[in-house]
């Protein structure tokens, strides 16, 4: 070959220089520098190159020839190769075998200048039955681009286009209880002038309908009116229609769904809940009966027609507001004992929080917030209404407004008389939540994490003991999401929560909550033995499984905390998770004649625990390309593992990161086998491990090459169940497993032989592990007998290839590795 004549490589490696060769030239060039062809190698470096080498050597066959290389890389970063001989192949330009035998033994001499194989690339395609568990994990695919908008029509040049109006900006929910209210008054105020001021009787009351508006529209909700007739209340019939819902239903006339009927007159107010279930949704229709001459003097003082000109509220944040329309309230009175389990409760009602808030959002002791937040229970069900936010100039005044929802006169005297008298002393610091509330900020979720007893650890549906608990912290006061379906549990909080001041970014971040909840389930059951607020995380028993527990453990539960999730333990976790530093693999002659046995596992105290049945587990946490390769490094730093018995360990990854590279690839096949203690390994999966099991501890690669090398010369060679259709003929029986695999380092010809490195699959990761063993592993010297351990190995007799072909036995020196 001539000097000029150069190729260009993508790497330096043996692996890629072989590609260049003829399969037999190579595979000649192979045998010359097993049997020590190479008689002398010179190598220094290439003074004309950024980083080159330059080499001559010496071949002896039956005559000796000279043979040079040159290796090196340009300044773009290209490699390149040119080499030759001066034998009579050489002179033809075309690459010898003399010249595949000098770069056989440069890359055993000097791996630095030519490696064995390429570069590690932790990308390897998944085997089907991985694909088929982890196939789930993968991102779903983006959402296709929007179309463009259509081009907008050119008008005359001389006929002015007037901007199209602004659309109409969403109006928050308390700013469209202002505006129903200015429908109200101005209806009442339509009527009185038809009939007269002297005309408006006591016994009248207005009867408006919320309900959901179709889409059409532009409100989210009607607004029906009605005159009803109804007689007038006396004081003393107040309890009575307290008591009996039936009879204020008679009173007031048929009212179809109602949920929520409130009476308010000049003094006093109270809530009353008809029978409707108590497990329907609360957005339905809201019935409301009002006393006229109440409402009429509370439109008249100003309070809310000076805030609504036009319809349109200027000072949306001001006391005015009644936000009396969005909850739902149950009539059920519970035991005491029940009432006080979450918040404290001692009978069933509101929890008020007052803060001092200023018209700026700052501290002032002018003017006066109240957060509300109330809790109902039954059947073991929590539920939470609120928070309910009202500002007021006066206390007096705001709690005009927010005594009316509570369910007995009693308890309410008595709470707006505490409330008087912790107003004065509340320091301003306990408005600080509330100030970056009125601002966009949403509550804070806050998941926490509890252990179930165990009687209930078989529940249909449940398949960990772990209860994940959803609720949100505001301010202080700590709530539950009042939902059934995990697909609305955002979208049905964000109207009572979110939404109060309508901004997209905070609509948004509910949006994204709701996906990152797509892998939570939650146990709807309708008895006494199921709460309403547990969700409960999915599982390796699910047959289609989206994420596991133990990725979202591995991870501290980052994806929720970049969400603003704040995650919680209860006191029982630690006693239900450990930590484990130490693990450690063992490689023995297993009971069958020619197989191995792999255990991968720990210690603790007395009890062992085998890795091997977790192994789906660890797989799940690795990152599946859109190409269906998994990479190694997406490996979390520490592992947490789900046992049978309901624990859970934590793992240091590193070590299991050699083994997991060849198991993705040998065991795929078998997954059966997961549930033994140990795992049966042919020699080959054995020889394509050891490599790794060199870098991971002092029983994987010692064990392997003792095994080796006390097995009997006519051991027969068994091959790997996953890789038996890949692989070529097995030789003749009399190949020495001992000579045969130690006698030369992976890739080579027992590569070959016995299958390794025949398809494009097996190739990148036999190449791998191949490397790292030829890296740990010192150079040998050559000749007819080795020194091993400072005493000289025998020489092995074996059928040599070249020779087996022809069909003619003879013996060759060779080496123990």
């Amino acid at each position: 070959m001539s000097a000029d004549d150069s190729s260009l490589i993508d790497d330096p490696s043996l692996a890629t220089l072989g590609q260049l060769f003829n399969p037999n030239t190579w595979e000649n060039g192979e045998d010359y520098a097993d049997r020590n062809r190479v008689t002398s190698l010179t190598l220094k470096p290439d003074p004309n190159a950024q980083s080159g080498w330059v080499m001559d050597a010496v071949v002896r066959g039956r005559v000796a020839y000279n043979v040079w290389l040159d290796l090196g890389c340009d300044e773009s970063g290209q490699w390149y190769f040119s080499g030759g001989c001066n034998c009579p192949v050489g002179q033809r330009d075309e690459r010898c075998k003399h010249l595949a035998a000098v770069l056989n033994v440069l890359a055993e001499k000097h791996p630095e200048v030519v490696p064995f194989f390429p570069p590690k690339k932790h990308s390897k395609p998944l085997v089907p039955a991985w694909a088929a568990i982890l196939q789930p994990t993968a991102e779903p695919p983006p959402p296709p681009p929007p179309p463009p908008p259509p081009m907008p029509v050119r008008a005359p040049v001389r006929a002015p286009v007037a901007p199209p109006p602004p659309p109409p900006a969403p109006s928050p929910l308390d700013l469209r209880a202002l505006q129903w209210l200015g429908e109200l008054a101005r209806s009442i105020e339509s009527r009185s002038q038809q009939r007269g001021a002297s005309g408006m009787a006591d016994d009248e009351v207005i009867l408006f309908e919320l309900g959901e508006q179709p889409p059409q529209k532009d409100q989210g909700l009607r607004l029906t009116l009605m005159p009803v007739k109804a007689k007038r209340l006396k004081s003393g019939e107040l309890g009575k229609l307290q008591s009996n819902p039936h009879s204020l239903r008679r009173s007031l006339g048929a009212v179809e769904d109602a949920e929520l009927h409130l009476l308010l007159d000049s003094l006093e107010g109270m809530i009353h809940c008809t029978d409707t279930p108590w497990n329907q949704p609360p957005w339905g229709t809201l019935t409301s009966h009002l006393a006229l001459p109440t409402l009429q003097r509370a439109l008249a003082s100003g309070r809310v027609v000076s805030r609504l000109p036009d319809g349109q509220a200027s000072e949306p944040w001001q006391w005015g507001e009644a936000r009396l329309l969005s909850w739902r309230w149950d009539a059920q009175e519970l035991p005491a004992r029940e009432m006080t389990r979450e918040m404290g409760l001692d009978e069933p009602g509101w929890r008020i929080v007052p803060v001092v808030l200023g018209p700026d959002g700052q501290a002032d002791a002018d003017s006066r917030a109240f957060i509300a937040s109330v809790s109902f229970y039954r059947d073991e069900a929590r539920r939470c209404v609120g928070p309910l936010l009202l500002d007021g100039r006066d206390w007096q005044q705001a709690w005009q407004w927010c005594r009316a929802p509570l369910l007995r006169e009693g308890w309410l005297r008595q709470r707006r008389d505490d409330l008087r008298e912790c107003l004065p002393s509340l320091p301003a610091t306990v408005a600080e939540p509330v100030v970056r509330r009125i601002h966009g900020q949403a509550p804070v979720p806050v998941l926490t994490l509890s252990w179930v007893p165990e009687g209930r650890s078989q529940v249909k549906g449940m398949y960990y003991p772990l209860q994940l608990s959803l609720a949100f912290d505001y301010a202080g006061v700590r709530g539950y999401w009042a939902t059934q379906e995990p697909e609305q549990q955002f979208v049905r909080t964000s109207a009572g929560l979110v939404e109060l001041e309508r901004q997209p970014e905070a609509e948004a971040g509910a949006s994204q909550h709701l996906r990152a909840f797509a892998t939570l389930r939650r146990v709807v059951e309708n008895d006494d033995q199921h709460p309403n607020s547990e969700w409960w995380l999915g599982g390796p028993k699910r047959p289609n499984p989206v994420t596991l527990l133990s990725s979202w453990l591995s991870q501290d539960f980052a994806p929720l905390r970049e969400l603003g999730f704040k995650v919680e333990f209860d006191r029982e976790w630690d006693g239900h998770g450990q930590r484990v530093d130490d693990l450690d693999a063992a490689l023995s002659d297993g009971e069958r004649q020619g197989w191995l046995d792999l255990a991968i596992g720990f210690v603790i105290g007395e009890q062992r625990v085998n890795l091997l049945p977790l192994l789906p587990q660890i797989l799940a946490s690795l990152k599946v390309g859109e190409d269906g390769r998994v990479d190694i490094d997406t490996l979390p730093e520490r592992l947490w593992l789900y046992t049978e018995d309901g624990q859970w360990w934590n793992l240091p990854s590193a070590p299991l990161k050699p083994w997991l590279d060849t198991l993705i690839e040998l065991l795929g096949d078998r997954p059966r086998e997961f549930d033994a203690d140990k795992l049966r390994l042919s020699p080959m999966d054995a020889l394509r491990m050891g490599a790794d099991a060199a870098n991971f501890g002092q029983n994987g690669h010692a064990a392997l090459r003792d095994i080796l090398a006390t097995r009997q010369p006519e051991a027969p060679l068994p091959l790997a169940i996953g890789a038996a259709r890949h692989t070529a003929p097995v030789p003749a029986p009399r190949v020495c497993v001992a000579a045969g695999l130690g006698r030369q380092p992976p890739g080579r010809r027992a590569g070959r032989r016995h299958g390794l490195g025949q398809n494009a699959a097996n190739h990148h990761p036999f190449a791998e592990r191949g490397a790292q063993r030829c890296r740990a592993r010192p150079p040998q010297p050559r000749g007819g007998a080795h020194q091993l351990d400072g005493q000289l190995a025998p020489r092995v007799p074996t059928v040599c290839a070249r020779t087996a072909r022809a069909g003619a036995a003879r013996q060759c020196p060779t080496r123990v590795a």
